[in-house]
């Protein structure tokens, strides 16, 4: 890639406007001097993802469930519904008042 085209691609990343052409000049040779490079080292367990690699996850992706089965404690739920309970109904008396204090609002300009 060349300058101009790092600097093509980077047009528009500051909140719409272009960054200044020397920031992203200063950019583009840092990284061409010291160039970015993933290195996948046996050693540290990280495992080279090869497109045999990605053909194989895929292929095992398609295999499996699509559910996850956990060991599932009934005694969990009334734990369960009393932390989401306050909370989701809370959020839906929220979203009531605000849908029913709009509606008023309409109204009241319609009059």
């Amino acid at each position: 890639m060349t300058e101009e085209d790092f600097i093509k691609n980077n047009r528009g990343i500051n909140g719409g406007q272009d960054l200044p052409r020397e920031v992203l000049s200063e950019l583009y040779h840092s990284i061409v001097r010291n160039e970015i490079k993933i290195s996948y080292d046996n050693s540290s367990g990280i495992v080279e993802m090869t497109p045999s690699r990605w053909v194989g996850l895929i292929y095992r992706s398609q295999k499996s469930s699509p559910y996850i089965k956990c060991d599932y404690r009934p005694f969990l739920d009334r734990d369960m519904f009393a932390i989401i309970s306050g909370p989701t109904i809370a959020a839906i008396s929220a979203g009531v008042f605000l849908c029913s204090y709009r509606v008023t609002l309409l109204e009241l300009k319609v009059q």
